[in-house]
């Protein structure tokens, strides 16, 4: 994650490993995850205890061109994210939505440079 570079991929600053448990600095994304974004600003929701109103049609156009620039971006780097979910993209105080959560990504080429019973460098 570290050499995404990128706006709509959430940055990865650095891994703390001494000790447990092991520490991910990674860029503030202080409105949390998009699902719970989305699901506080629900008119009918108790989360939306302060009456924030919901997205606009143009908010929703914007964060799915962020996501599309993200994704994009990383195919470009013929890199798979495999699990892309509301739960994975991040909201930024600006409401940028970047994508996050890099768990279940690989590179789409792993299986070409190992073997896929013991993991070894093909020579």
């Amino acid at each position: 994650m570290k050499q995404f570079n990128t706006a709509y991929i959430v940055k990865l600053y650095g891994v703390v490993s001494e000790g447990q448990p092991v520490l991910v600095v990674m860029e503030m994304m202080d409105q949390g995850n998009l699902r719970d974004y989305l699901r506080a600003r629900r008119p009918d929701s108790e989360e939306n205890t302060n009456n924030a109103p919901p997205p606009t049609m143009m908010n929703y156009f914007k964060w799915a061109a962020q996501i599309s620039d993200g994704m994009s971006y990383l195919e470009s780097l013929k890199f798979c994210h495999r699990d892309l979910a509301a739960r994975n993209c991040m909201v930024a105080q600006d409401e940028t939505v970047k994508i996050g959560d890099f768990g279940m990504a690989r590179d789409i080429y792993y299986h070409e440079y190992y073997k896929p019973a013991g993991k070894r460098l093909m020579r």
